[in-house]
């Protein structure tokens, strides 16, 4: 694993996103796919040992990813602080991300 991204690690523009997340690079694949590899940074607060969050890289195919609204997206008034001389609203959506079919994606652990 220590090798995995040595040769075929194509950074990518700082712009570039896709399913709404910063892609930082791309891996060649085979058959001329991209794998695009999105690092969570939030996540190096972690131990890397022990098989922390740190430590951990998952692989998704997003073909078997779905969307799952858990409620109608509702417009909230009057969110504004009780200094603030304007007015503030905003949207809230509840969702999820539904995983199926287990065996088309990975997890590895142990990753330093």
């Amino acid at each position: 694993m220590s090798g995995f991204l040595r040769d075929n690690w194509v950074r990518v523009d700082a712009k570039t996103r896709l399913w709404g997340a910063k892609v930082d690079a791309l891996i060649s694949g085979a058959y001329g796919f991209q794998i695009p590899v999105i690092v969570k940074r939030d996540w190096n607060d972690f131990s890397t040992a022990n098989t922390q969050y740190g430590g951990w890289m998952f692989l998704i195919d997003m073909d078997y990813v779905k969307f799952r609204p858990l409620r109608t997206t509702r417009l909230l008034r009057n969110r504004q602080n009780n200094d603030v001389d304007g007015y503030d609203e905003e949207y809230l959506t509840e969702y999820c991300l539904e995983l199926q079919q287990e065996p088309v994606h990975a997890l590895y652990q142990g990753i330093q």
